[in-house]
């Protein structure tokens, strides 16, 4: 009797979620020739930029494939007064989407290995396609995600005082406590950063591929990164290119 109560909750989560996927995956998204593409192992993949000083940044996401294990993606925030930042959507175990994921929350200060904060938000299903959200309003950081690039659903906030975001990356990853995804199969995840400045979002420059300040790591990827905007994350075949969506049309 379980088996079948829990068959026809995620039939009637799937049922529920399936017509919100059109607007998961954004209306446009340019294609960008890569600048460089570099095989990963053993460390955190995706791309890392400085934004600052600035306000908001929005990093988008979307999964297509499966892990082998645990994963996350994470939006990271490096504040000028040594504050970390991480908005986080993660799964432990490689379950298929769009069922079970955690939405999480991190605050750090740099050099410090202790979490001033540590939330975890478990929602019934998890979006394959995204924005993750971190903006700094009167010295609190507001932590949200969009999955429709209008709207933000803010689950945390912290206050971390007077200071402003001046780097930024998004990356995959294990599920945490330095923890590594498996990726054996086929996957490709586009990233990318946007951080505002002047009323209105405006994609990062020069991004790098890998955020050495993360603990959580990828197997092996191979990773492109573009001259501005986005990255992506394929396996088991590199690409020459990148997809930049759209900016989203929610404020920072």
């Amino acid at each position: 009797m379980r088996v079948v109560i829990l068959l026809a909750i995620i039939l009637t989560i799937t049922v529920i979620v399936a017509p919100m996927a059109v607007t998961l995956t954004p209306n446009q998204a340019m294609r960008l020739e890569a600048v460089k593409t570099s095989l990963i192992n053993n460390k955190p993949t995706g791309l890392m930029a400085y934004t600052g000083p600035t306000w908001a940044v929005a990093g988008y996401y979307c999964l297509h494939g499966m892990m082998d294990s645990g994963w996350s993606i994470m939006l990271n925030a490096y504040l000028s007064n040594a504050y970390i930042i991480q908005d986080i959507i993660g799964s432990v175990t490689p379950v298929p989407l769009p069922i079970f994921a955690n939405y999480i929350t991190n605050i750090w200060l740099i050099n410090n290995t202790g979490a001033h904060l540590v939330h975890v938000r478990q929602f019934p299903y998890a979006f394959a396609c995204g924005w993750l959200v971190i903006r700094i309003v009167n010295g609190t950081a507001f932590i949200g995600f969009s999955i429709d690039g209008r709207h933000v659903i803010w689950f945390d906030n912290y206050h971390v005082g007077n200071g402003s975001i001046i780097l930024a990356s998004i990356v995959l990853g294990g599920p945490g406590d330095g923890s590594t995804a498996i990726i054996n199969n086929g996957v490709t995840i586009p990233l990318a950063l946007y951080y505002w400045r002047n009323d209105s979002w405006h994609p990062v420059t020069a991004p790098t591929l890998v955020d050495d300040n993360i603990e959580e790591t990828v197997n092996n990827a191979w990773d492109s990164v573009s001259a501005n905007c986005s990255g992506i994350i394929t396996w088991p075949t590199p690409v020459g290119y990148t997809l930049c969506p759209s900016p989203p049309s929610f404020e920072g």
